[in-house]
């Protein structure tokens, strides 16, 4: 009876290793797989900018060459009092493009998607440990690689916050391992670290992030009871420093009216309400998408308020899965993703109503921020999922598998539908930016007013002219690869 009952147990344990074991290397073959989904998907994006665009400057470029070209280390341009909000990472980076590259704007468009590569691989190591089904993964990576970021990746001055999100995830991903007990050697030292880092990395964004990450701290040593002192400490000076920072800090606003939060709140009722809701669709439907089914008459705001209400609803529901399910537990990385979404909300409205404008809360350069969230959801269902497939059976199963994958497929197909009508659009982007390139070529031919619309810079002629002096006098940019004589014949 005793050899029966070890060869019983030792059968278990065998088929017990085996399971793990088939398990694991299931893992492993979706994360491989979603490194290569995640390859495929930035190289697309490559073909998408290199496609859509010239290498010319524009917008935010004209500030950035009048500010520090030809010398991007000159010190009178670096040691400012709010040089924190002026993302330090970028210095370095533009003496680089300049040195060699002749300041590209694709160098730094290919920087971004690197930071989008980047942040899907932490996104992936995390689903690799949690086993996250394909079914969940796939529609992760298309919300991540969506071209509901096309302005972000075409102007190619925000490579910057691309690479800040690759650290915040990080950041999320180092504190649920600490949380969850599988922390490795350098973990606790690097979630000190870290916060400085993002400090050169992340400009604006890192406000959110930072309050996240003291948050996280507080719990994990209330909860755990591990020391995370050194980690909130942290966290708050680097805070301190870059609102400190912020309060040196000059911006140019074209159209904000000065009017208060609290008259906003009070004399324009709603106005919170629908700025909300339509930050929120933006994440189902691209911001332009939801502009030119409006036009159509395809859909009218209270559709639109009506996908808002929808992505709310998602994130209740991954809410309540959370909590009621105990996921929160064993598990932080989707709650600080979910946390980052939803402060990244509040924190665009913050910024932005000042312009009495609620659909500035679709427009695609919030769309980095605001998917954070929405990662978070679709983790969240990963958990649901794969806890919960193998303990259906029948009709329950079919039920079951019918209404946890309607959300993601909505996501997932949410997004393929903007990044079509993106794809579609790429002949006009790039007619812009050939018009763009024209003009810096021969911009003695357009009025101050025609050159602030052709560069989409709204801050007066002059100083677009003033910023194309300087690239021409050094050959750079656009100019790069003509003499002068060339310039005025290609002019």
């Amino acid at each position: 009876m005793i050899s029966q009952r070890r060869a019983l147990e030792t059968g278990n344990k065998s088929r017990k290793s085996k399971g793990q074991r088939n398990g694991t290397t299931g893992a492993m073959y979706t994360v491989r797989t979603g490194l290569v989904l995640a390859l495929l998907f930035s190289a697309l994006l490559l073909v998408y900018v290199t496609h859509a665009s010239r290498d010319v400057v524009f917008a935010d470029y004209i500030r950035l060459v009048n500010s520090y070209l030809p010398d991007p280390l000159k010190p009178e341009s670096f040691f400012t009092p709010d040089i924190l909000t002026r993302i330090p990472l970028t210095y370095l980076v533009r003496w680089v493009n300049v040195r060699l590259f002749s300041y590209s704007v694709h160098f730094d468009r290919v920087l971004g998607i690197l930071g989008l590569f980047l942040s899907s691989v932490v996104i992936l190591m995390y689903a690799g440990r949690e086993r996250t089904p394909a079914v969940i993964l796939l529609p992760v990576l298309l919300v991540l690689f969506s071209l509901n970021k096309w302005e972000m990746l075409l102007n190619g001055s925000g490579y910057a916050h691309f690479l800040a999100f690759a650290c915040f995830y990080w950041s999320f991903l180092i504190a649920d391992r600490i949380y969850t007990g599988t922390e490795k050697r350098h973990d606790r030292l690097l979630m000190v670290l870290l916060p400085w880092l993002t400090l050169l990395t992340a400009g604006p964004y890192i406000a959110v992030y930072l309050v996240t990450m003291i948050l996280c701290g507080l719990w994990i040593g209330l909860r755990e009871h591990k020391n995370t002192v050194l980690w909130i400490v942290s966290s708050v000076l680097v805070l301190g420093l870059y609102f400190l920072s912020n309060h040196y800090a000059v911006y140019e606003y074209s159209g904000a009216r000065d009017v208060s939060l609290r008259e906003v709140l009070t004399q324009y009722p709603g106005f919170a309400l629908h700025f909300f809701l339509n930050g929120f669709a933006s994440m189902l439907l691209g911001g332009e998408v939801l502009e030119e089914l409006l036009k159509g008459a395809v859909l009218e705001y209270w559709g639109i308020y009506l996908l808002g209400a929808f992505v709310l609803f998602s994130y209740a529901a991954a809410w309540v899965l959370y909590v009621y399910r105990g996921y929160w537990k064993r598990t932080l990385f989707p709650a600080l993703l979910m946390l980052y979404g939803l402060g990244s909300h509040a924190i665009v409205f913050l910024s932005r109503y000042i312009f009495l404008n609620e659909t500035y809360a679709w427009q695609s350069r919030y769309a980095l921020q605001y998917q954070s969230g929405i990662l978070g959801i679709l983790l969240v269902l990963g958990l649901y999922i794969r806890e919960e497939r193998r303990a259906q059976k029948g009709l329950r199963k079919s039920v079951f598998i019918l209404i946890t994958l309607l959300l993601p497929l909505t996501f997932a197909l949410g997004n393929c539908y903007t990044t079509s009508r993106e794809i579609r659009k790429m002949p006009y982007r790039l007619a812009s930016f050939e018009r763009m390139e024209s003009a810096a070529l021969d911009p003695e031919e357009y009025s101050d007013e025609e050159l602030e619309t052709v560069f989409e810079y709204h801050h007066g002629g002059d100083r677009i002219r003033h910023a194309l002096d300087i690239l021409r006098e050094h050959h750079l940019n656009v100019y790069k690869k003509y003499s002068e004589v060339e310039i005025q014949e290609a002019a």
